[in-house]
């Protein structure tokens, strides 16, 4: 997979990423200690947060981890990651989860695959006296139990229609035919939430009268493959006035897309962005406007739901990053003014 932010973690952490462990099919080596205070009880006596993947990690997972472990740290709780080894990557969620349990986990957060004895493993964990909080997304609890706490995005319905109706508005405004075409740029690289973010789009877009969405996809490991499929599609369909984007290598290649044919043919983006890992902060002040998922959160939401039920607290059952919906120019499109300087956000990936 060859994104840019890779580079800016610290080597160790590649590495073990995606060399998953056969011994504890721990990825990320031995359970991370924090340092006590001088007050504090042995290292020992700590209580352990476990992890669970349902799959060797990928990009996204191992940013969990790395905001989980700091928050988990920061209350002097020792933190592990388990799942799957590359021998063996088919290995059920359910027998992970009975290993962190033999090896004395405290609590779990768990990223659900689709293992049907999971359900059943995590609701007996939790009568067992170990909180469980789902990372990602829901699953279903079985029959007679209560839901398991979850931190994940809030509904993609509820912003999608405000990014569909704010870039309508730009194009109407610009005296461009606002029923469409409307392109829908969709990076073949998938993250855990791809599909529910581009569903959408297409079906706010729809709703609002757009008459067609043609799906525009990319190959996000290479560069520039986003900026040269809107200029491709653009060509077949001159009358698109606006291109959705599922995230942020899919604005980023439909604003050099619009940089680079300076307004002939016109149009305006929106979409969502951070959803996936990014080097730095991005944003996009030229386009008509976007949705910050602020991926980093959920992993944290995650651990914050954890600590209250390990302090004996009741916490949330459904935890979601705040929306941020940010309004842009759409400037660049018709070439009134220069682009200007990005202001990054601070790096989502740790200080090495």
């Amino acid at each position: 997979m060859n994104r840019p932010w890779a580079g800016y973690l610290p080597r160790f952490l590649l590495v073990l990423a995606v060399s998953v462990a056969g011994c504890g099919h721990d990825p990320f080596g031995p359970p991370s200690r924090p340092k006590p205070p001088a007050s504090a009880a042995p290292a020992e006596s700590a209580k352990a947060v476990f992890m669970v993947l349902s799959s060797v990690p990928e990009e996204t997972v191992v940013l969990w981890s790395i905001w989980a472990q700091r928050e988990l740290n920061d209350r002097h709780l020792v933190f592990r990651v388990v799942g799957p080894g590359p021998d063996d990557p088919g290995e059920k969620q359910t027998g992970l989860i009975r290993k962190a349990l033999g090896d004395g986990a405290s609590a779990l957060i768990v990223v659900p695959g689709d293992d049907p004895g999971l359900p059943q493993a995590l609701a007996d964990a939790r009568d067992g006296g170990v909180p469980v909080v789902l990372l990602g997304r829901s699953i279903p609890a079985p029959a007679g139990s209560k839901p398991f706490p979850v931190a994940t995005y809030a509904p993609f319905d509820e912003s999608a229609p405000r990014i569909v109706k704010t870039v309508l508005g730009d194009a109407k405004k610009a005296g461009l035919p606002a029923d469409g075409p409307a392109l829908l740029l969709v990076d073949k690289e998938t993250d855990p939430t791809s599909a529910e973010r581009v569903a959408a789009l297409k079906a706010a877009a729809e709703a609002a009268g757009i008459k067609r969405v043609e799906t525009v996809p990319f190959d996000g490991s290479k560069d520039g493959a986003a900026r040269r499929a809107v200029v491709e599609a653009i060509k077949s369909h001159p009358d698109a006035a606006v291109v959705l984007a599922d995230d942020a290598p899919a604005m980023r290649g439909a604003s050099q897309a619009r940089t680079e044919l300076a307004g002939k043919p016109a149009f305006f983006v929106a979409g969502y962005i951070g959803h996936r890992p990014e080097p730095q902060g991005t944003s996009f002040p030229d386009e008509s406007c976007y949705v910050d998922g602020k991926i980093e959160q959920l992993a944290r939401l995650a651990a914050r739901q954890v600590i209250a039920r390990l302090d004996g607290e009741a916490g949330k059952e459904l935890s979601s990053p705040r929306v941020e919906f940010v309004r842009g120019s759409a400037d660049v499109a018709t070439g009134e003014k220069p682009k200007p300087a990005e202001r990054p956000r601070p790096s989502l990936a740790p200080t090495p």
